[in-house]
This record gives structure tokens, C-alpha cells and sequence, in this order.
């Protein structure tokens, strides 16, 4: 029994090493995230910014809007982006999965810079959507948010991560496998 393992755990040894960096990864961001000093900061700030970029493209569609912090006031509708839904957690598990894979620094670069801005814009237009359907049918703001909008959202997160891995890593090819 001990053999299988031991030799199960050696035929997945790059999985195995990817699962413990990745969770360590999202781990140390998470908590350097929560750390008092940047929390604070990031709690209001990131909220804040998404706020105003938000409120902006919604002005650029023709909506009268105001933002106060980081709450959107829509011609009757309002809508507060919190720290929590800022779309921070999910560059954070996207980072972490990119910088665990077995990758060049140099792909793991490209896949930061590509990836994250455009986690960053996809999430500016979650929030632009959830405010137009917030405006026109208030009764499924709530739905939207919790479940289409970040289920869609996971999902991008994942398929990103899975373009980045097929397009941009051709280094995996030369990864050791232990005997």
C-alpha cells in the first residue's frame, strides 16, 4: 500500500507541486490582502476606483449617474461596489494559479500583464451590466449579482487561465517528470 502511494504521488509530482504552490500563493495574497496595513488602503481605494470607472462608462451609455465612495447612484437605483466583490479575490486566485504553473518567468510575466488587466476590464463590465440591470429590472439585481454574474466570472477566470497555459506556455514540454 505504501508503494502505490509513493508511487502514485511520483507519477503526479508536478500536479501535487503546483496544487501545494498555487493554495500557498492564494493563501500569502489573501493574507497580505487582509493585512491591516494594505486593507485598509485596498478596502476603500479599490472599491472607490472601480466605483468611478464604472459610473464613468455608464455616463458614456447615457445614463445620468453619481458616485458617492464607492456607491453608484443611478437615476433611482443605487448599488455599492464593497471590497469583497471588487474583483480583487479573483485576480489574486488567478495570479496565484498563473505564478504556481510550471512556467518561465518570462510566460509567467505575459500572463500576469495580459491576464490581470483584462480580468481587471472584465470586471468593470460585470459591474457596468449588473448596474444597467439593476436600473431596468431591480427585482433581479440580487440574482444577477450572486449567481450569473459570478458564476460568469469564475468561468472567465478559468478559461483565461486555460488560454494562457495553451497559447503562451511552451516550456511545460521540458518539465522533469521524477521516477
Amino acid at each position: 500500500m505504501k508503494r502505490k502511494i509513493s508511487t502514485f504521488i511520483r507519477q503526479n509530482w508536478v500536479l501535487f507541486k503546483f496544487y501545494l504552490y498555487f493554495f500557498y500563493l492564494m493563501g500569502l495574497l489573501y493574507l497580505l490582502a487582509h493585512w491591516n496595513v494594505t486593507e485598509n488602503i485596498l478596502a476603500y481605494h479599490f472599491p472607490h476606483l472601480i466605483a468611478v470607472m464604472v459610473g464613468y462608462l455608464l455616463e458614456l451609455i447615457g445614463f445620468t449617474v453619481s458616485v458617492s465612495q464607492a456607491t453608484i447612484h443611478l437615476q433611482g437605483f443605487a448599488y455599492r461596489i464593497i471590497y469583497h466583490c471588487s474583483g480583487l479575490f479573483l485576480l489574486i486566485i488567478y495570479s496565484a494559479a498563473v505564478i504556481a504553473y510550471p512556467a518561465t518567468v518570462k510566460e509567467k510575466t505575459i500572463g500576469l500583464v495580459l491576464g490581470n488587466p483584462l480580468l481587471f476590464l472584465s470586471n468593470i463590465v460585470r459591474l457596468v451590466m449588473l448596474g444597467i440591470i439593476g436600473y431596468k429590472y431591480p427585482q433581479y439585481f440580487n440574482a444577477s449579482h450572486e449567481y450569473l454574474w459570478q458564476g460568469i466570472f469564475i468561468v472567465f477566470v478559468i478559461f483565461l487561465w486555460l488560454i494562457w497555459k495553451e497559447k503562451f506556455v511552451k516550456s511545460e514540454k521540458n518539465i522533469p517528470i521524477p521516477d
